[in-house]
């Protein structure tokens, strides 16, 4: 009973080929027929006229416009030394510059008034310390007014505590008074 079932699946496999491979053959003989090449339809569009030109090489600009974000490799955080208005722009966005070039002037205005203001506070210094204002050195510190000044505050105190030590060996002031003055 075994071998009947493989006989009959043997014989619907042989016949299923067998039809298969007879379909294929007419296909491939019903493609091959000849037909003249004369015969034209008469429902068939008339040619259309072309013009010819010879081969030329040339180059065609193609202009894309697209819409995205650009992020630069390098990033630089560029800052003034000085505050102060701006007066004039030098560079433009995405200009290269280099190292010590300007990139803005500044209004000197506000920058004079400091100047100005600190070089008074110079010759005050100078006034003080009795230099002139021509710019000579301080070379001897027993010369200025402010150090005259320390020098006769010191002889002044000194004098003060001999007086009051004075007074407190005769017994003439108490120690409680003596201790407050030194």
């Amino acid at each position: 009973m075994i071998e009947h079932r493989s006989r009959a699946a043997r014989f619907v496999l042989f016949n299923s080929l067998a039809i298969k491979i007879l379909f294929c053959c007419a296909l491939c003989l019903a493609s091959c027929t000849r037909t003249s090449g004369k015969a034209v339809d008469s429902s068939s569009p008339r040619p259309i006229s072309v013009r010819v030109l010879p081969v030329e090489q040339k180059q065609i600009r193609r202009n894309v416009e697209s819409v995205g974000s650009l992020f630069p490799l390098d990033e630089v955080t560029v800052s003034s030394e000085v505050e102060g208005r701006v007066e004039q722009v030098v560079v433009d966005v995405g200009d290269h510059v280099s190292a010590g070039q300007t990139i803005v002037k500044v209004v000197p205005t506000e920058l004079q008034l400091t100047l100005d203001q600190q070089r008074a506070s110079l010759q005050q210094a100078r006034a003080r310390l009795g230099l002139s204002d021509k710019g000579e050195d301080f070379k001897d510190a027993s010369g200025a007014a402010e150090v005259k000044k320390a020098a006769a505050d010191l002889a002044d105190a000194k004098q003060k505590y001999l007086r009051a030590k004075t007074l407190l060996e005769q017994g003439l002031l108490p120690k409680q008074s003596f201790d407050e003055a030194d």
